[in-house]
């Protein structure tokens, strides 16, 4: 692709001029260098390095004529293997098929990426319909746990009490910090975020979302105890703040589908199995 041989021009500019090989940033045609009398140019070699492994790279980098000479000692071998016919004989055969295979599926990947373009308007239009995903509750939470029966009666008259407390002017977070049994909220003072596609009951994110700034939810019960929420802040993220996020994940979902379709063209059969001849019976002797 010719953008990705500009974009790493000017390094290769630099690198090629420290060992005195010539090279015109106008003429990217010109011949750099001869190897086993081939001329490799301007663009040939930029292509090579974008193809090798980063540390090939880095040596590149720091000695290209010797990277040359390397190149031209695999060249070399090829030539050789190619006399001997190699690539017709097992194992190399196979091996060069599934390197084959597996060099050009990921060439396919990255054209489908680069190709798929993902417009402002797409990532508008995602926003406006997914507008629930993006507000967010901050809260703080008391939670109280129960086990049975019976720790379900103490655990309910314990969040009551809790409760009946904070609407006197009880300190909430000293509360969190005495009797909650959430660790990871308990560790940032209660603090919790939730947001409305969050995977969590519905009646709590109808109940938080429900709140005033500072209201506190009544106590709610699940399967594995009973909770206490207040409120302290319902934020809207806006679009400029997450049309990044909505880009990638564009990205990846269409990626997804793309593959996922590929995937389905697949077919996988079992040849079928011929009939086994019947052999006619032989005459009594």
């Amino acid at each position: 692709m010719i953008h990705r041989t500009i974009l790493s021009f000017t390094f290769f500019t630099a690198l090629l001029s420290a060992q005195n090989i010539v090279i015109n940033s106008e003429k990217p045609d010109a011949v750099i260098a001869y190897v086993n009398g081939k001329p490799i140019t301007q663009v040939e070699f930029q292509q090579i390095a974008l193809s090798v492994d980063p540390k090939v790279q880095e040596a590149m980098k720091g000695n290209p004529e010797e990277f040359l000479r390397y190149f031209g000692f695999m060249d070399k071998l090829v030539e050789q293997a190619k006399k001997e016919q190699l690539e017709s004989k097992e194992p190399y055969k196979t091996k060069m098929r599934m390197m084959n295979l597996q060099i050009l599926s990921e060439a396919m990947m990255q054209e489908q990426e680069y190709t798929d373009i993902v417009t402002g308007y797409d990532q508008e239009q995602f926003y406006k319909k997914h507008a629930d995903r993006y507000n967010e509750a901050n809260a703080k939470l008391i939670y109280v746990s129960f086990s049975d029966t019976v720790t379900e009666l103490k655990a309910k008259q314990r969040i009551t009490d809790l409760a009946s407390r904070v609407k006197k002017g009880a300190d909430f977070v000293a509360l969190v910090k005495e009797f909650s049994e959430d660790e990871e909220s308990k560790k940032k003072n209660g603090d919790f975020t939730i947001h409305k596609t969050d995977q969590i009951p519905d009646t709590v994110k109808n109940a938080v979302f429900g709140l005033q700034k500072g209201q506190m939810t009544e106590p709610i019960k699940l399967p594995n105890g009973y909770y206490l929420f207040r409120l302290e802040e319902l934020v809207v993220k806006q679009y400029k703040d997450v049309k990044d996020d909505i880009y990638r994940e564009l990205k990846l979902e269409r990626k997804n589908l793309w593959l996922t379709s590929v995937r389905n063209q697949v077919t996988v059969k079992a040849p079928d199995v011929a009939a086994t001849p019947v052999m006619p019976a032989q005459p009594a002797k």
